[in-house]
C-alpha cells in the first residue's frame, strides 16, 4: 500500500509480523506476491514459477484504478470478465456523479 515504490512489496508483513509478535490478538495469513505468468498462462507467484519478470503481468492498484477511471479494460490475464465489467460499471458511474 501506498503511493508508487515509497514501501517495499513485503513491508506490511514486516510490520504485521512485529505486531503479532506483541499480541495483536488475531492470527495474520502472508502471502506472497501473485502475478499470471504469459508462459505458464497462469496465476503464479515465485514459489510456482521461475520465469522471469518479463514473462509476468502484474497490475497495481494504482493502475487499476487509473486504467478504470480513463474507460480501458482491464487485461483477461488479470480478471474475469463478469468482474472487470461491475468495476467498469461503477468507475463509469463515479465519472457521471463528478461531471454532474
Amino acid at each position: 500500500a501506498g503511493v508508487g515504490d515509497y514501501y517495499g512489496p513485503y513491508d506490511a508483513h514486516h510490520l504485521l509480523k512485529q505486531l503479532a509478535s506483541g499480541g495483536l490478538g488475531i492470527q495474520p495469513l502472508f502471502f506472497d506476491e501473485v502475478y499470471y505468468c504469459r508462459r505458464c498462462g497462469s496465476l503464479a507467484s515465485q514459489r510456482s514459477c521461475g520465469h522471469g519478470p518479463e514473462d509476468r503481468l502484474t497490475l497495481s492498484g494504482t493502475e487499476v484504478r487509473r486504467r478504470l477511471r480513463a474507460g480501458l479494460p482491464l487485461p483477461a490475464e488479470f480478471t474475469r470478465p463478469e468482474v472487470a465489467a461491475v468495476l467498469a460499471e461503477a468507475f463509469r458511474a463515479e465519472r457521471e456523479v463528478a461531471r454532474a
